[in-house]
């Protein structure tokens, strides 16, 4: 299963994602061959759900793709502080991860195999990460624990 590869942690950092989305809108042109990209990568991914054909690997690797270019999108959608962490994260094992939602902030989705899990969860956790168990559901993703 993906969420078997898939680590979260929370950055400490909430702000309004108005400021990002109002400059990606006004970029929307600047920025067409990387929106047009990351809408290839999403309907590639869609179809290897669809077909239950999901390699942990690759799918790591396209978040890490797709990240690289969101960052372009908008300035505050990545910062120091995250760069470093995922910089750390890809240093420890992680084949890629992003931010969930605009940016900035929130949550750090990173996936690893397994067996870096531990390392990750230490090296990110010595930059300030707060690491969350979590799992799918038919309702969404619920965390299952605060360790």
């Amino acid at each position: 299963q993906i969420s078997d590869h898939m680590l979260t942690f929370w950055t400490g950092k909430t702000r309004s994602a108005d400021t990002v989305l109002h400059e990606q809108n006004n970029n929307h042109e600047k920025n067409r061959h990387h929106l047009l990209l990351m809408r290839s990568q999403a309907e590639a991914m869609h179809e290897s759900i669809k077909k239950d054909k999901i390699i942990p690997e690759s799918f790591g690797k396209l978040i890490h793709e797709g990240w690289l270019m969101k960052r372009n999108l908008a300035n505050g959608i990545s910062s120091k502080d995250i760069d470093l962490c995922y910089e750390t994260a890809l240093a420890n094992g992680a084949w890629g991860g992003k931010i969930s939602g605009a940016g900035g902030g929130g949550f750090l989705n990173i996936f690893a195999p397994p067996k870096f899990h531990k390392q990750l969860i230490s090296s990110l956790s010595l930059l300030g990460l707060h690491y969350y168990k979590f799992n799918f559901s038919v309702v969404g993703p619920q965390v299952v624990s605060f360790d």
